[in-house]
């Protein structure tokens, strides 16, 4: 008998520590590694959206020389949302074949690893919600393929709304700087 309770309380410790909700669904926890997971499915899905509707996003890219290194800026603003949106996580991936082209181990980025969540309200405070990552590019590498895939930008944006987690995924273009452009153009001749 005392066997069987030793088992039935480890069982059940087992599942309440595993995830398990009330309802008997398992609760998904979000990672920085699990984003970049759920980016690339998206991207290999074929699916793509390209336009919100509860919100603006804006994205730019921007090419920076500096001494030590050339650096590419990418920039993803929210915006003007026109529901309350609650516990907003932003994440983006690049194209893959970016990996050819910077020093850099992965070619995503998530605000998932913040320590505090925020919310954005229509006409509330904050306005919206910024996410930026810079890479380095791999010296000699720029060449005409980089050019028809730095712009690609892959976005997941979670938030809760009205009790519901939403996950929404867009591909998108970065928009370049006029710095960008200008850089650019020493390659396109």
């Amino acid at each position: 008998m005392n066997r069987q309770l030793l088992i039935t309380t480890f069982l059940l410790v087992f599942l309440l520590l595993s995830g398990c909700s009330a309802n008997g669904s398992l609760m998904k926890e979000t990672t920085y590694a699990s984003e970049g997971i759920e980016l690339r499915e998206y991207i290999n899905s074929g699916e793509y959206v390209y336009t919100p509707a509860n919100y603006a996003l804006t994205n730019t890219v921007e090419i920076e020389e500096d001494e030590d290194a050339t650096r590419i800026n990418y920039e993803l603003y929210l915006s003007d949302p026109v529901v309350e949106m609650k516990d907003v996580i932003m994440s983006f991936h690049l194209n893959e074949k970016m990996m050819d082209y910077l020093d850099a181990s992965h070619v995503h980025t998530s605000n998932v690893l913040n320590e505090y969540s925020f919310d954005i309200i229509p006409n509330g405070e904050p306005k919206g919600a910024y996410l930026g990552r810079s890479f380095v590019l791999a010296r000699d590498s720029v060449d005409r393929y980089l050019l028809s895939v730095y712009q690609d930008i892959y976005i997941k944006i979670t938030y809760t709304l009205n009790g519901k987690r939403m996950e929404e995924f867009y591909r998108m273009e970065a928009a370049p700087t006029k710095e960008t452009m200008q850089y650019i153009e020493k390659f396109m001749q």
